[in-house]
């Protein structure tokens, strides 16, 4: 490992992306959620510094955000989009997964009417201005929640569903099934060997 490739080994159940002007009310958000959630993690910036802070804070920060949580929320408003560490830097981590991900695990909140790069009239981005960080959180965790029941396996199933992989049974003579020979190989060794 180079000396700059410094590696974040914590998963966050929900990371949270918004402008400093909001920092007194995501934080009342962020410390419901960690009630709420007990053991797991939630990434809310003050509470993990002494990881960010360095010089590739950039990186890492978007290392957290596109790899290292299970669900974003993101606080849009004028500031966000002023921020070049909000709309430059974390945005473009979340772009990405809007991209790739499923959009469910990505959940997006307005303060006003910004238009943010990526955000569309046809999207339904909840407003929050009058609403208290308490019903935010319940609404994060209903999400949260929502997609644990229907669109992914919980940390723990993860490191058990995965030790079930590398213990993968005798394949059966696929050959009998499948015709194809540089088929039935390809799919051998996707199975059977690691990653």
């Amino acid at each position: 490992m180079k000396k700059n490739d410094f590696k974040i080994n914590i998963k966050f159940a929900v990371a949270l992306s918004f402008p400093g002007e909001y920092r007194d009310y995501v934080r009342q958000v962020s410390e419901a959620l960690s009630e709420a959630l007990e053991h797991e993690k939630v990434f809310f910036d003050e509470c993990y510094e002494h990881i960010i802070a360095g010089i590739d804070g950039d990186t890492v920060l978007q290392r957290i955000y596109h790899d290292q949580s299970e669900m974003i929320v993101v606080f849009l408003c004028k500031e966000y989009k002023q921020k070049e560490w909000c709309c430059n830097v974390e945005w473009r981590a979340i772009r990405d997964l809007i991209k790739t991900s499923n959009r469910m695990n990505i959940l997006l909140l307005k303060f006003d009417d910004v238009d943010i790069p990526g955000v569309y009239s046809i999207d339904i981005v909840p407003y929050i201005n009058n609403r208290t960080p308490q019903d935010i959180s319940q609404l994060i965790l209903t999400r949260l929640q929502y997609i644990r029941d229907n669109y992914s396996i919980s940390a723990p199933e993860t490191k058990e569903r995965l030790g079930e992989l590398y213990n993968v049974p005798p394949l059966p003579n696929l050959e009998k099934y499948l015709k194809r020979t540089e088929v039935i190989n390809t799919i051998k060794k996707a199975v059977l060997e690691p990653v």
